[in-house]
């Protein structure tokens, strides 16, 4: 299984993330961890703040995983993206 199956059957909450490509200027850079999950939505929690930044408008990158990810891969809930993977 690739990087990327494997970081989309897991969890994502506690991982480290930066935000590598955005249709919105303003979240390009935006880096830390991410400390909750919606549907459409991760919450990053950085040094200053928390952010919550769309998915679908987002390239993400996981430094500890060594991959980047679209974040339109992953706009649905969690426990329905893990069933989705295979």
């Amino acid at each position: 299984m690739d990087k990327i199956k494997r970081l989309m059957k897991g969890e994502l909450i506690g991982l480290k993330v930066s935000v590598v490509h955005s249709k919105d200027p303003s979240l390009v850079g935006v880096d830390g961890k991410i400390v909750d999950e919606t549907k459409k939505l991760l919450i990053i929690e950085s040094k200053k703040n928390e952010k919550k930044v769309a998915k679908s408008i987002c390239e993400f990158e996981f430094p500890e995983k060594k991959c980047k990810l679209s974040g339109t891969r992953i706009v649905c809930r969690p426990e329905d993206r893990i069933k989705k993977v295979r």
